[in-house]
C-alpha cells in the first residue's frame, strides 16, 4: 500500500456478533486481498477478538479497521453496507485516510457524551448530547430538537466522484514544510459540479480547495497550526487551528476553527466573520464544558 506514514500498516478485523452476515464477510475478505491488508482473524475462525475500544465504548463495534498498533482507524457499530465498506477502504488505499463524513466528530464517543457551547451575544449556554449511534449515523439533542447526521447516506460515490492522483507537492505549515499528496476530484450533486483539489499528509487534509458552480462559491480550507492549548473549564485540551474561506457573487465569510479530537462533536472553538453588501458581522462560539458519558 502507498501510505504516506511508512508506519502505517492497516490490520482489517471483522467482528461477528450478530449471527453472522456471509455477503459482508466475503466482502471484507475480498477488499483484504485486493489491498493487502493484514487479516489476522475472523471471529469463529480463529476465535473471539478482544474489543479494543471496549473501555471507551459501552456499545461493542460490529467492524474495525485497526493499524498494528492497535489504533482504532474507524469503526461501525452495526456491519456497515457493502457500498460504505468499498468506498472506505478504497480511499484508505488510494490516499492515506478515509472520506469524511458529518458524524466523524461523534462517533468515537459513548451515547450520553455531552458539550456546552457560549455564543457571544447570547444569554444562554447551549448543550448538545449524543442520544444514539447507528449504523446510518448518529442522533444528537439540542435546545430539546433531535438532529440525525447521517454516515453513509452522503456518500459521495452516489455522486459520481472521480479522483485523479497529481505530482507531490511541498506544504509549509506551522515552520514545518511536509510532502503532501495532490488529488484532483470533480462530482456532480443535484445538477450542480464541484471541483476540488485536496493535499494531504499525515493521514489528514492539509489543505482544500473547492469550486462550486450554480452559484459560484469558491472555497478553501487549510490547517495553519498544528497545535494550541485551550482551557475548557479546569481542563486542557489540545487543538489543530484550521481556517476555512468561502466567496460568493455578494460577499465572503471567513473562519478560524480549533479542533479537538478530545472533545465531543471535535470544535472547542470557532470564529466567524461575514461579509455582505458592505456589512460585516462576527460570531465567536466557545465550548465552555464537556462531558465523555
Amino acid at each position: 500500500m502507498a501510505f504516506l506514514r511508512k508506519d502505517l500498516s492497516v490490520v482489517g478485523i471483522y467482528i461477528e456478533t450478530c449471527g453472522g452476515v456471509p455477503d459482508h464477510a466475503a466482502e471484507w475478505r475480498k477488499h483484504v486481498a485486493r489491498h493487502r491488508l493484514v487479516y489476522p482473524a475472523l471471529d469463529g475462525e480463529a476465535g473471539p477478538i478482544d474489543d479494543p475500544t471496549f473501555k471507551r465504548m459501552r456499545w461493542a463495534p460490529h467492524a474495525l479497521v485497526v493499524d498494528k498498533r492497535g489504533h482504532v482507524l474507524r469503526t461501525y457499530p452495526h456491519m456497515p453496507r457493502v457500498k460504505t465498506l468499498r468506498a472506505d477502504l478504497d480511499a484508505l488505499v488510494e490516499t492515506g485516510l478515509f472520506p469524511s463524513r458529518p458524524d466523524d466528530g461523534w462517533r468515537g464517543f459513548s451515547r450520553g457524551a455531552w458539550v456546552e457551547t457560549h455564543i457571544d451575544g447570547e444569554p444562554r449556554n447551549r448543550k448538545t448530547t449524543l442520544k444514539s449511534v447507528s449504523r446510518d449515523g448518529v442522533t444528537i439533542v439540542r435546545g430539546g430538537q433531535e438532529t440525525k447526521l447521517f454516515r453513509e447516506h452522503l456518500d459521495r460515490t452516489d455522486r459520481d466522484y472521480r479522483r485523479t492522483e497529481l505530482k507531490p507537492e511541498q506544504v509549509a505549515i506551522d515552520g514545518q514544510t511536509l510532502e503532501a499528496r495532490v488529488f484532483d476530484a470533480t462530482w456532480k450533486r443535484n445538477g450542480v459540479r464541484f471541483t476540488e483539489r485536496t493535499w494531504i499528509a499525515r493521514g489528514m487534509v492539509l489543505r482544500r480547495k473547492t469550486l462550486e458552480t450554480e452559484p459560484r462559491i469558491e472555497r478553501t480550507e487549510q490547517v495553519v497550526k498544528w497545535s494550541e492549548s485551550l482551557s475548557i473549564g479546569e481542563r486542557k485540551v489540545d487543538c489543530r487551528v484550521i481556517e476555512r474561506t468561502a466567496v460568493w457573487s455578494t460577499g465572503r465569510s471567513e473562519e478560524t476553527v480549533w479542533r479537538c479530537e478530545g472533545v465531543p462533536g471535535h470544535e472547542a472553538r470557532r470564529v466567524r466573520k461575514t461579509t455582505t453588501k458592505g456589512s460585516t458581522s462576527i460570531e465567536t462560539s466557545n465550548t465552555v464544558a464537556f462531558g465523555l458519558r
